[in-house]
């Protein structure tokens, strides 16, 4: 392979991950016509030593080799479906900064160096650009808890947020700079996730504008798929029924119950911090976010996360777009494919 740009979108999770995969996917076709082998996060999930992965860890080390090998081949598929020796080679997946854990015990990206070097290592690009997006903690921590209770756990809100502001897991100049010293790495992107707050098309035209093909936006016909989210009696009913949850199956049954039974439409959303917790844990990382918006998001105001009204500035950084999706070119498509 010879891979001459790589870009690897590795999170933050929680920051819409998840919409701009489905969104990549959904225009991979047009992506290889203009040079970019896309690599999508199940390509990478599927891999049978996916564990020995450094961003896991779990599996043997024995099989890292193994992985590296797996991965060579996904990409390299990739690369020929894109004409062989694509301009850009594009992953994206959350899990390159490490695990993300449901608690405080272990850092938020403990393995974010092993994860993005072992990528780097396997691929051996000329370059190498990070993607990250950043989000305020107090609702990342919120969002976060929220996703293991979606999942069935049984974890309790005031054990999960008790330790917040007592380590440095989510101040975000240290993930920037272990990621930073990751060779072949040249530039990092950092974007405020907040700057959704324009609507998902704009957000999704925003990344793809990092790549020059911003004009692809109109194939996109997924962004009103949102992520599970509970109401407040949902999530009072999960956590009482999620310990006696055994299997998979049963957990995915009960979130969608819950959802049915409880819509935001009709119940107020969940409720977990209070306007004192809320509050304390932004004064927490005020310094640490100002010097993050001084050094390495300079476009924006430094209090952009000092406050609710300061935050909701952010939502209207991007212009809006109102673009129809081109469903007479997306059935040519689907007939090439």
């Amino acid at each position: 392979m010879d891979i001459k740009h790589l870009v690897l979108h590795v999170g933050v999770p929680k920051t819409g991950t998840s919409l701009l995969q489905r969104s990549l996917l959904e225009i991979r076709p047009q992506l290889r016509r203009r040079g970019i082998a896309y690599v999508e996060r199940w390509q990478m999930y599927r891999l049978k030593h996916r564990k020995s992965w450094g961003a896991y860890a779990t599996g043997p080390a024995a099989g890292k080799s193994a992985f590296a090998a797996e991965l060579r081949r996904v990409v390299k598929y990739e690369m020929l479906r894109a004409g062989g020796r694509p301009r850009t080679v594009l992953l994206s997946n959350e899990s390159m900064i490490g695990r993300v854990w449901p608690n405080f015990g272990d850092p938020y990206w403990p393995r974010a160096a092993d994860g993005v070097g072992e990528v780097i290592g396997a691929l051996a690009p000329k370059r190498t650009e990070v993607v990250i997006y950043v989000r305020r903690q107090d609702r990342l921590l919120e969002s976060m808890y929220m996703q293991q209770i979606h999942l069935g756990r049984k974890l309790q809100w005031d054990r999960f947020i008790e330790n917040a502001g007592r380590d440095d897991r989510i101040r975000y100049r240290d993930l920037l700079e272990v990621v930073a010293n990751v060779p072949t790495v040249e530039n990092i992107r950092i974007r405020p996730f907040e700057i959704i707050g324009g609507g998902a098309v704009p957000f999704v035209a925003d990344f793809l504008a990092d790549f020059g093909v911003e004009d692809l936006i109109s194939f996109i016909t997924n962004f009103d798929r949102n992520n599970a989210s509970y109401t407040q009696p949902a999530l009072e009913a999960a956590l009482q029924v999620n310990p006696h949850l055994r299997t998979q199956e049963e957990r995915r049954n009960m979130m969608e119950f819950l959802k049915e039974m409880f819509p935001p439409e009709d119940y107020p959303k969940a409720a977990l911090l209070t306007k004192q917790e809320r509050r304390r844990i932004l004064e927490i990382y005020n310094s640490a976010n100002q010097a993050l918006f001084r050094d390495y998001l300079p476009g924006y105001p430094v209090d952009s996360y000092l406050s609710q009204k300061a935050t909701r500035r952010l939502g209207a950084t991007l212009e809006p777009l109102d673009v129809a999706p081109v469903s007479d070119n997306r059935r040519k498509l689907r007939n090439r494919r």
